[in-house]
């Protein structure tokens, strides 16, 4: 079985989100409204769209590393100081 970049990385994500069972919160809103930037400035320091920033944001998409590595950069933090795991309690 051939796998292209897009596959593998999908993947991963999916692996990670069976295996951890849990939920990634980040502080990027506020760290945004902080520094007074728009969700469409941020978007076009990072090369992605307000779209993208937006779900991040509300938590419907998590970034990739490399895109976690930039918002980092951009904010002058870790990602662990921007990007939080929280485990989901099973309750079997």
């Amino acid at each position: 079985m051939t796998y292209g970049k897009d596959s593998y990385i999908f993947d991963v994500k999916l692996t990670l989100h069976v295996v951890m069972g849990g939920s990634v919160e980040n502080s990027v809103k506020s760290l945004r409204q902080k520094m007074g930037i728009s969700q469409a400035g941020l978007g076009e320091a990072l090369g992605v769209s307000r779209q993208t920033i937006n779900s991040i944001e509300s938590g419907r998409y998590n970034p990739s590393i490399l895109l976690a590595f930039k918002i980092s950069k951009v904010f002058n933090l870790t990602i662990e100081e921007i990007f939080v795991y929280r485990e989901v309690e099973d309750n079997d």
